[in-house]
């Protein structure tokens, strides 16, 4: 999936739980809304029951002074119009509840036995009809008064529950608006949690392997695991593997071909080496001072040229697992001083002073392999220096292991070529052609080092000088196997 369909479907999800909580409550509103309307119809018909009620007892009172007054028309006349105001409520009331047939039962049961014989007795009253009549007739008024009471209190009691049931729902519809808004924040916030999490799982965790790959690759090292998928991390990824591998089959390829070469210089190379020491003891007769010079000068140089042959190869046995260490025993110093012996002329050359310092003892290792790490680093060390300066070589015995130090006063190494020192072909941060080497004698060193139990690194700041050390174990551990 690639990364912008990854993007959408995670910026869909709060939408998506934004529209169904949205739909939720306009539900839960429109619901809210309906149950008002209904409370607001049921109010109005307490009030006109209530009204209609009064309507009644109202014309009833004016129709019992009538009767009891004397006779005072006036009172008839406001009976009926307490009767007409009854009867526009009833039809109020019927227009309002049209469907709800036992309250218009009730309604209907109202205006004829209350408002309809109540008329009756007015306009008869109104007539001819004497008033000793009429008292007899207030008995049977009284009952439908009464009667008349008992509906208007029944239709009351009937829409007052109905009344107090709306109010029931709308309370529930305001607890339930409330409660969707308080799961709508929690269902963004959670959303919003979740498309965060989900795209550090898909996005952020790639890019930190796919990161540490291009790092592990930068440093010629296997990458880790694929990321997989099928997105642009994973195109990436591909290309970088396939990078890694052809840089990996062409460091191979030179690896042979400089192996190839240098196991065929390393016979040649070792007679010329063996001709040029006859000529220096004399073999072929005496040399004047001049030739003498320049015999030593190529005797150096063939010498330089077989220990880096003899790198190569080594390299190549490393490659395959197969360094053999040649173990004996020796005095630390007799060792540091012939690493120095070797190097005198291109110390001298340059006005360089070396000074051996610390304590002497036996040790047992490879002396080969040790006198080609001191080499190596008092060489460097001559190469870097400013003419006229100091290199110090000390030597200390501490908890069965030995501490050799190359201190140097030269330019010093910066932390990220720090990294990158004891790698192969690397040569420092040196901008000198006529300073440049092999690249592979830090990285020969590291295990020459490594191969005998021990550990080799550097101390140094920019402008500071360098020191290198090397801590190797005093004794061989004979249980110890000597390849790797």
């Amino acid at each position: 999936m690639k990364i912008w369909t990854r993007a959408v479907l995670l910026l869909a999800i709060p939408i998506v739980f934004d529209g169904l909580g949205i739909g939720l409550l306009a539900h839960s509103v429109q619901s809210l809304e309906g149950a008002l309307i209904l409370e607001r119809k049921q109010s109005e018909n307490l009030r006109l029951i209530d009204r209609l009620f009064m309507d009644f007892v109202q014309a009833t009172g004016q129709y019992w002074a009538f009767v009891t007054g004397g006779g005072d028309h006036e009172r008839l006349d406001s009976t009926m119009s307490f009767i007409n105001d009854g009867k526009r409520d009833i039809a109020k009331l019927r227009s309002h509840n049209s469907n709800d047939p036992k309250f218009l039962l009730m309604l209907t049961k109202l205006e004829v036995e209350g408002f309809d014989a109540l008329k009756k007795l007015t306009v008869e009253n109104g007539s001819s009809e004497s008033v000793i009549l009429s008292i007899s007739r207030l008995r049977p008024l009284m009952l439908r008064v009464s009667k008349a009471n008992d509906i208007c209190m029944q239709m009351f009691s009937d829409k007052n529950e109905e009344r107090e049931a709306l109010l029931a729902v709308q309370k529930r519809e305001v607890d339930t608006l409330f409660s969707l808004i308080t799961l709508a924040a929690i269902m963004n916030l959670s959303s919003a949690a979740l498309a965060v999490f989900l795209f550090r799982q898909s996005i952020s965790n790639r890019l930190h392997l796919l990161i540490e790959n291009s790092r592990r690759i930068s440093k010629l090292e296997n990458p880790g695991p694929s990321i997989g998928g099928n997105d642009e991390f994973s195109e990436l990824d591909s290309v970088l593997r396939k990078v890694h591998q052809e840089v990996k089959e062409n460091d191979e390829f030179r690896s042979n071909v400089v192996t190839m070469v240098a196991h065929d210089l390393r016979s040649p190379l070792a007679s010329i080496k063996i001709a040029l020491e006859m000529a220096q003891s004399g073999h072929f007769g005496k040399m004047d001072t001049g030739v003498k010079e320049r015999v030593d000068s190529a005797f150096a140089i063939s010498s330089d040229l077989i220990y880096l042959t003899d790198g190569f190869l080594d390299l190549n046995k490393i490659q395959e697992g197969k360094l053999n260490l040649d173990y004996s025993t020796f005095y630390v110093v007799s060792l540091i001083e012939d690493s120095i012996a070797s190097l005198i002329h291109l110390a001298a050359a340059r006005k360089i002073t070396i000074k051996i310092t610390g304590k002497d003892g036996e040790m047992r290792a490879d002396k080969r392999k040790l006198y080609q790490v001191l080499v190596n680093l008092v060489t460097n060390a001559i190469k870097f220096s400013p003419a006229g300066s100091q290199i110090d070589i000390s030597s200390e015995f501490t908890d069965s292991r030995v501490i050799i130090s190359v201190k140097d006063e030269g330019p010093g190494i910066s932390k990220d070529a720090k990294e990158m020192l004891f790698k192969r072909f690397s040569q420092g941060e040196t901008k000198s052609e006529v300073l440049k080497g092999s690249g592979l004698g830090l990285f020969l060193s590291r295990w020459f080092v490594e191969a005998h139990g021990g550990e080799i690194g550097i101390d140094s700041e920019p402008g500071s000088g360098s020191r290198f050390w090397l801590v190797v174990p005093v004794k061989r551990n004979e249980a110890a196997n000597t390849e790797t």
